[in-house]
């Protein structure tokens, strides 16, 4: 069997997310590991769908207060997979794209407590930058070169993607 990876993303602020959920999801389909991509409200009303993936990344445009409250409905829709065990040694991961270090921290904190809570395994990014080192962070520039921004942004999301795609292997080996 294929191993396979859920990503749920929180959708407020609008493309960059959804750039770096598209990158994230190339780095990971490089590796040959097949994803599903659902929103938090849609992983909501699936929760028993996310017991069949190999893991999960979480990923927000912003730390702000809409990403905790979403993933405390998430926590709540999934509570019985806690007492369960039935999340326990799952990958985790998380990305983002915000223009402060302190809003990409408050989500990535949000997203390893959550995986914390079921007993997930945190994959870390390789950056080594206090709020990124938890996952890949896209800092979008207020001001400056967007370009450059946006190439940045996408070469973190997929280098995230191919890291948690080869863990997802080790994970689960082909036979």
């Amino acid at each position: 069997m294929t191993a396979s990876l859920a990503i749920i993303y929180h959708h407020d602020q609008g493309v960059n997310t959804d750039r770096a959920t598209s990158q994230l999801v190339s780095g990971i389909h490089s590796q040959g590991v097949e994803t599903q991509v659902f929103s938090t409200v849609d992983a909501v009303h699936h929760v028993d769908a996310l017991d069949s993936f190999d893991g999960m990344a979480f990923g927000a445009a912003t730390g702000n207060e809409s990403v905790i409250s979403a993933m405390q409905s998430l926590a709540g829709a999934c509570y019985s997979k806690s007492l369960s065990g039935a999340w326990r040694d799952k990958l985790a991961t998380g990305f983002t794209a915000s223009s402060w270090n302190s809003h990409a921290l408050n989500a990535m904190l949000e997203f390893s407590l959550f995986s914390a809570r079921f007993n997930m395994i945190w994959v870390p990014a390789l950056d080594t930058d206090y709020a990124t080192s938890l996952g890949a962070s896209s800092r979008d520039l207020e001001h400056g070169d967007f370009t450059l921004a946006n190439s940045l942004n996408h070469e973190a999301s997929f280098q995230q993607g191919q890291r948690l795609g080869q863990m997802a292997k080790q994970w689960k080996p082909d036979y």
